[in-house]
């Protein structure tokens, strides 16, 4: 569940719902808490292409529920992703932050890779990071050198 906040008096809680052939997501707009408005919900079999979370279903309510004009939702839609911009920013910097730590808690450059290694693996864990197949074969110093460079590039914010 997510809330998005229009303004002091309404809000959108969103969430993503099982379904049999994949998953739906669902959003309902509140006014001083009262629900005031819920679209049928959208329904994805594997994935969305959104460029943040819950963007379709959002975009869906806004229009269909007729309270908002054009510029006022283009309004939305750019505060939220700029939100889910520095969110993403955020978290990365912290996976990157807690990666390094294996320099001060490991006492070889294999134990900081490991470290490394271990918690880029779980940040990442939901977005696909893959290591090589040959990752067992490389020298610690080539392990150090690619970790850092995947270290390096979390670091740096997305525009």
């Amino acid at each position: 569940m997510k809330t998005f906040r229009l303004n002091e008096h309404m809000r959108i809680d969103c969430e993503t719902v099982g379904t049999r052939s994949g998953f739906r997501h669902d959003a309902r707009l509140y006014k001083d808490g009262v629900m005031i408005f819920h679209p049928k919900g959208i329904n994805y079999s594997n994935r969305t292409w959104e460029s943040f979370e819950y963007e379709t279903i959002l975009d869906k309510l806004l229009r269909k529920s007729m309270l908002f004009s054009i510029q006022q939702i283009n309004e939305y839609r750019s505060r939220w992703q700029k939100e889910y911009v520095a969110e993403v920013n955020h978290n990365f910097s912290n996976i990157a932050g807690i990666a390094k730590l294996g320099e001060l808690f490991s006492d070889d450059k294999k134990e900081r890779n490991d470290w490394k290694k271990r918690m880029l693996d779980a940040g990442l864990s939901g977005l696909g990071l893959n290591m090589p197949k040959d990752w067992d074969t490389l020298s610690e110093d080539d392990k150090e050198a690619r970790l850092n460079a995947v270290i390096s590039m979390l670091e740096k914010p997305i525009k």
